[in-house]
């Protein structure tokens, strides 16, 4: 027949199932990145406030703190506003930490996914999620 089969290049079921699995690791990549982006900006802006309680000179006076709970704000004390800032910092912390460990584990799947494709297909295939597809190169 005119169709032989090449084991070096031709689409296995196996290897569209590890494309696949690239792909969804990819796309999981990307949404922790963007997760852990968003984090990060919620938590400098809780370190932000941190530091705005410290500048605060006079702390006895009514409503120099303030809480947001909801949609309202509620005047706290300087002890608890302090308090509550440290418990948001911890939180985010451990939010980023924690995404920042599923994005290792991420990363370390699809380099093992990129591994055994690159090993079949070579440059036939593209990997790198910030170069173009070759028909987005040849379209300008």
């Amino acid at each position: 027949t005119g169709m032989d089969y090449d084991p070096e290049t031709d689409v296995t079921k196996a290897d569209q199932q590890r494309i696949c699995a690239f792909s969804r690791a990819n796309t999981h990549r990307e949404g922790l990145q963007v997760n852990i982006a968003k984090l990060k900006k919620k938590l400098q802006l809780v370190k932000d406030a941190g530091e705005a309680i410290e500048c605060v000179i006079d702390d006895e006076e009514e409503g120099a703190f303030r809480v947001k709970c909801g949609d309202m704000f509620m005047d706290v004390e300087q002890d608890a506003a302090e308090s509550y800032v440290e418990a948001k910092v911890a939180g985010y912390e451990a939010e980023i930490k924690e995404s920042e460990n599923k994005l290792a584990a991420v990363l370390a799947e699809m380099e093992e996914h990129k591994g055994h494709l690159k090993k079949k297909f070579g440059n036939a295939i593209n990997l790198d999620p910030a170069k173009p597809q070759t028909w987005q190169e040849k379209s300008g």
